[in-house]
């Protein structure tokens, strides 16, 4: 018999999969799971994610615990004492007394201590480099009740695997039984009662809705169903599943099976009230049952009971026999094995009964890909994994829930199946299986359907044992198409966000102006025509587009030390932060994003300036963090983000380039969602002297684009970031979209009269590839964002390309425009791109031609009667041109082009019309920050915004505030009925009235607090439970689906901490020569300068330099964290004592560094605590410091610090 596969997408030979009863299938299978994946994925609907997340944590705060418990419990036996101490496995067992029937156990942890790197293998032998370290009582006590404390659920866990390890010296050696060790308190009850908190449905819930969605459809035409429970019971669905099926009263028929005589008369006591529709019997799944027809049973439920069958395929096997063609099979497996969990049940023969090939290393447990392997063998197709708790990425989940169909015969005969037929469906040809991630898949097939992409042919499926492996991905499905950008935050000259940089170009307003003193001197460094050394020290000009507060950043909120971050090259500060911002601008909170998304989501950023590295010890630049590579991949370290972590370096066109790396990595499926940006900083005169000694520097306070006697560039700083999202995925996740990138192309010029000369021919062929992949009309094109920078020879070239693309619009109507950001902010080199592309999306949602700075004389070699775009000074209403009669979206072409010789170019169009309903209130706002200073300044933040903007969507703004934000300590919750009334509340409560909010302090980390579902419960109930610290399962607040995003609303206010020490003419009131810069600081003749550099406005109030003491990293509020520094005690020899101390219990950061299992104080935290000490004895410099040995501070227990200094030595 052959089985017809069937993939989503694809159409079934046959649509039904009767069982001779009319209407008896629910359609094809393809569509049979999509509606039953979304019957799971609505179960799980109320939950927060951020529960699988702190599952995930607690898992792995309790296995660090769990190896030094094991390491331990074998050092009290006697095993590896002495360091370099070398045995066999077996040898070891013997000397130790270890019986037979936990040689497999002991195997196996003694391979755990390997892996820990506690222990190394050197052939068959194991070797101690270092004795294995016996952990005090209080020590254990100390470790289990911080991991009690900081993730709840993982208490009786962690109490079960410390009772067991305890006990390994007894237990191992025969001299105690396991049961009064395993089962001496109710720790594995209150295991087994874990997710019955409000917010956390189990696998119970899940089994529930997926059979009722299953027999729903199956119930319209069929007069009566069948349900089959293995297991008898016991795995926790029998009270959860009868209930969903009181709709059919009598017709459905459920009988709880076991293959244990006394497992079924133990159910039948339990479920002797559960109504005359529940049989009882005893059947071997791996048997065939006189009993029991084959190919009858609609439903067949196992919860934790197959992977205790010696063999996984003939259990499966039976279980597709007894099931009709298109039956369905619910199994709910733990599908991990983690160390903790093996030490523990490994106690148990049972443990070790089954086991071996296809089965995770030392257990007896199938991974979930090895249950769609055996499934796929069994004759299931379909098969759907939806992993436990909610928001668990499916490789770290401990549960799952598991949905197959029983594989359809092509040309199923109409009469029952005999044997024949039912053997035969346990060799089916390759049957295709999906890994289902959230959002569920059912969705995904409704966005194919409505744009188009469903149907298409699908290559013949893999045997699923060879299937490739690939990582989940919300959108494989349609990886073409559009691009959505759907979060902007941006930072340039005269312009701290996106707000205000659009009243700038809008306003056309110019944020040029002189070098700022706290950057260097620019009398020292600027002569009008540098000659001889001058070349390479000094440059021609005194002019830039400088970032106010570049230096500022909020170093406790990332949790760095201070020295940490005086090293780190301010661009990867302000990188960071506005890539935090960004994604709060798209309406995600960045550690609240799904696994499977946050496992996909690359950064992709353009920068090309060095000269941090030149700054010395004076400056406060000891060890310089200058990487671009460190720039992206500090972002994807912070935000624990999955996906490509790739700088790009192409000069000018960085910024665009990495854009188009981003699309790319999105439209292959590499991607989920991408952080794309660029940075720029000028932060030592070196940059400056680089640019003119090349010749792209012009000497003009102002940049001529479009006009006559430009020489070069006028230096701009600046940072952008988008978030990107496949425009499919951005619409089912209901994401704001802002605009559309319809294609992208990067080229180069090759071999031109100079290296950095343009090739016209290169440029118009990088344009007409980005439209081509756009699949859009030249004419189309109403507005055109230039690299134009008041170069005259690069800038004709460019414009001589855009005619050769763009001319001949003989059918357009409308208005065409072109334009610069350069005149406004300078050049921002390897940011520039982002300054291009965020003045195109802010002017397409704006719906209006941002003007350009016209010259008063336009550039001779720019002929303007054939160029194809009007050139203006003033803004206009941006109207959808008409071509060829047919109105057009607003479209805007973005060309960059890099000093040596690449060149992109974008193709961005307007977003789609919104849909979305007005919704209406009251409506539950929240707000929460770091500190309470900080939740003041948000607060502040909102109420300006909110009452600027009163015609906003309150649902969308609340909404948005729930889950676009990330919940932090300090937090107030107000109820409205308009957003006029969240700001006036707001206003009322910053004014001292604390009835109009709840306001609240959370003792525990987000991660480590189950939410709560929402659904029914009064807003102000749920408004006090979040204040107080709790968490709400927000989806649940939404029965009728989430509201849309709301993207533009006020982010985080990050502290404004300064990190820049100025150089000491700005310090010192006046121009000095410096010693400190590595450019020639004895060379003389300093140019007398025309004039006095303008006071940056916010530097020249400094008298010193700026020093963060507000003890980085720390949970309190001030002082430093290690030690007490205002308790020095200077010595009668003169030597000065600074105490303190360090734990894990007052610095429960620290455990984040982790070497080989241990936490271990980092070295930078060394540097730093000798650093202040050394500021208290007058000195901040260390010249040498050598560590003799590391502070392992795993155990928890306080260390004592003292910090001893005095004169130095003579050598």
């Amino acid at each position: 018999m052959t089985s017809t596969t069937h993939t989503p997408g694809t159409q079934s030979a046959r649509s039904g999969v009767s069982n001779g009863a009319p209407n008896g299938a629910t359609g094809n299978t393809a569509e049979v799971a999509d509606r039953l994946s979304a019957a799971a994925e609505a179960a799980l609907a109320g939950a927060d994610p951020g529960v699988g997340l702190a599952v995930q944590r607690g898992m792995d705060a309790l296995t660090v615990l769990a190896r030094r418990m094991l390491a331990s419990a074998l050092r009290r036996m006697g095993a590896f004492s002495t360091p370099g101490e070398r045995s066999r496995p077996e040898s070891l067992a013997d000397r130790l007394g270890v019986v037979t029937e936990h040689r497999r156990l002991f195997d196996t942890v003694l391979g755990i201590l390997v892996t820990a790197g506690m222990l190394r293998r050197d052939g068959d032998e194991l070797v101690a480099d270092h004795p294995l370290r016996e952990l005090g009582e209080s020590d254990v006590d100390a470790m289990v009740a911080g991991i009690a404390g900081e993730f709840g659920g993982t208490g009786p866990t962690a109490r079960l695997v410390r009772r067991c390890l305890d006990a390994y010296p007894e237990v191992l050696t025969g001299r105690r039984g396991i049961s009064d060790v395993m089962f001496a308190d109710d720790a594995i009850a209150q295991q087994d009662n874990r997710d019955d908190t409000p917010g956390s449905p189990d696998h119970g819930a899940v089994t529930a809705a997926v059979v009722a969605e299953y027999l729903r459809s199956r119930m319209t035409g069929a007069e009566s169903a069948s349900v089959v429970e293995l297991g008898a019971g016991a795995g926790g669905v029998t009270t959860t599943v009868l209930p969903a099926l009181a709709p059919w009263g009598g017709r459905v028929r459920y009988l709880c099976a076991d293959s244990s005589a006394e497992a079924v008369e133990q159910a039948r006591q339990r479920l002797c009230g559960a109504g005359d529709g529940v049989d009882f019997a005893v059947l071997d799944v791996s048997t065939p049952s006189p009993g029991l027809p084959q190919g009858e049973t609609d439903v067949l439920l196992a919860a934790n009971v197959l992977h205790s069958a010696g063999d996984i395929d003939a259990a499966l096997a039976g279980a597709a026999a007894l099931l009709r063609p298109g039956g369905l099979l619910v199994l709910t497996e733990a599908v991990s094995a983690p160390e903790p969990l093996v030490m523990v049940l490994g106690l148990s023969a049972h443990w070790w009964a089954t086991g071996g090939e296809g089965r995770l290393p030392g257990s007896p447990l199938l991974s979930s890909d090895q249950w769609r392997a055996a499934l796929g063998r069994a004759g299931f197709e379909q098969v759907r994994v939806h992993p436990l708790p909610p928001g668990v990425d499916e490789d770290d989940a401990p549960e799952a829930v598991l949905v197959a169909i029983r594989a359809v015969p092509a040309a199923a005969p109409a009469a029952k199946p005999d044997s024949t037929s039912a053997s035969s469906a346990q060799t089916p040809a390759a049957v295709p299986t999906e890994r289902t991630t959230r959002p569920t898949e059912a969705a995904r097939a409704a966005t194919e359907r409505a744009s188009g992409t469903a149907g298409a042919a699908s290559p013949a499926p893999e045997q699923p044992a060879t299937r490739a492996r690939t990582r989940p991905s919300p959108s494989t499905a349609d990886t073409g198409g559009p691009i959505a950008i759907v979060g902007l935050s941006v930072r340039f000259p005269g312009a701290p966000d996106a707000r205000r940089y659009w009243d700038l170009l809008v306003s056309n307003r110019v944020a040029i102006g002189e070098i700022p003193a706290s950057r260097w001197d620019w009398r020292e460094y600027y002569t009008p025509e540098p000659q001889g050394m001058d070349v390479v020290r000094k440059s021609h000009s005194r002019w830039g587009g400088f970032l106010d507060g570049f230096d500022e950043f909020d170093a406790g909120f990332f949790g760095m030390t201070e020295q940490e971050v005086r090293n780190t090259d301010p661009q990867q500060r302000i990188f960071l932060q506005e890539c935090w911002t960004a994604l709060e601008d798209a309406g995600y909170s960045p550690h609240g994003l799904d696994p499977a998304v946050r496992a996909a989501t690359g950064v992709f950023a353009g920068a090309s300036k060095l000269g941090f590295d030149r700054l010395g010890p004076d400056r406060g630049v000891d060890l310089p963090r200058t990487s671009f590579g460190d720039m992206v991949n500090r972002v994807s370290y912070h935000l624990d983000l999955g996906g490509p972590s790739k700088p790009v370096d192409t000069a000018c066109s960085s910024a665009l380039v990495a854009l188009h790396e981003a699309v790319e990595s999105l439209r292959s499926g590499e991607c989920t969602m991408a952080l794309v940006g660029g940075v720029n900083l000028y932060l030592h005169p070196s940059t400056y002297a680089e640019l003119g000694a090349v010749k792209m520097l012009s000497n003009l306070p102002e940049c001529p684009a479009f006009g006559i006697g430009g020489n070069g560039i006028v230096p701009g700083e600046g940072v952008g970031v988008v978030v990107l999202k496949r425009l499919a995925d951005a619409q089912r996740d209901r994401d704001h979209v802002r605009a559309v990138v319809l294609g992208s192309a990067v080229n180069h010029n090759g071999r031109t009269v100079g290296f950095t000369s343009p090739n016209p021919r290169r440029q118009a062929e990088v344009i007409g590839a980005a439209l081509r992949r756009a699949d859009v009309d030249p004419a189309t094109v109403s507005y055109l964002e230039t690299t134009v920078n008041g170069t005259e020879i690069g800038d004709a070239v460019e414009m001589t390309a855009v005619t050769q693309v763009f001319g001949g619009r003989a059918d357009a109507e409308g208005e065409f425009r072109i334009g610069s950001v350069k005149p406004n902010i300078g050049h921002g080199e390897a940011s520039s791109g982002m300054a291009q592309l965020a003045k195109v999306v802010l002017a397409l949602g704006e719906r209006t031609f941002p003007p350009t700075r016209v010259p008063a004389e336009v550039n001779p070699a720019i002929d303007l009667a054939t160029l194809p775009f009007e050139l203006s000074a003033e803004p206009a209403p941006w109207e959808p041109p008409v071509v060829g009669g047919q109105p057009q979206p607003r479209r805007a072409g973005i060309t960059g082009i890099g000093a040596g010789g690449v060149n992109a170019h974008v193709v961005v169009e307007q977003a789609p019309d919104s849909t979305a309903e007005p919704g209406t209130g009251p409506a539950l706002f929240v707000l929460s920050a770091r500190t309470p200073d900080r939740l003041a300044a948000s607060a502040d933040n909102w109420i300006a915004y909110l009452r600027a903007n009163p015609g906003l969507d309150l649902v969308r703004v609340a909404y948005t505030s729930q889950v676009g934000r990330e919940p932090m300590r300090h937090r107030v919750a107000l109820v409205a009925d308009s957003v006029t009334e969240i700001a006036d509340k707001l206003a009322r409560w910053r004014s001292g009235d604390t009835t109009v909010a709840e306001v609240g302090e959370a003792k525990r980390p987000a991660s480590a607090v189950r939410a709560e579902r929402a659904k029914g419960r009064p807003l102000t109930e749920l408004a006090r439970v979040w204040a107080a610290g709790g968490m709400i399962a927000w989806a649940s607040l939404y029965p009728q689906g989430r509201p849309m995003r709301l993207g533009g609303l006020p982010t985080y206010p990050f502290e404004s901490t300064g990190y820049w020490v100025d150089p000491p003419a700005a310090r010192n009131g006046g121009p000095t020569t410096s010693t400190v810069d590595a450019l020639d600081a004895g060379s003389a003749g300093a140019a007398e300068p025309t004039a006095a550099p303008a006071a940056d406005a916010r530097q020249s109030e400094l008298a010193e330099p700026t020093v963060n003491r507000s003890g980085v990293g720390s949970p309190g509020e001030g002082g430093y964290p290690l030690l007490d520094l205002a308790g020095a005690v200077t010595g009668a020899d003169g030597t000065v004592t600074v105490t303190g101390g360090v734990s894990l219990s007052a610095q429960p950061w620290l455990r984040d560094h982790l070497v080989n299992g241990r936490v271990l104080l980092a070295g930078t935290a060394i540097v730093d605590l000798v650093g202040r000490a050394g500021e208290v004895a007058g000195t901040g410099r260390i010249a040498e410091l050598t560590l003799h040995a590391p502070l392992d501070l795993t155990s928890g227990a306080p260390v004592a610090l003292r910090v001893v200094l005095g004169p130095a030595e003579p050598d």
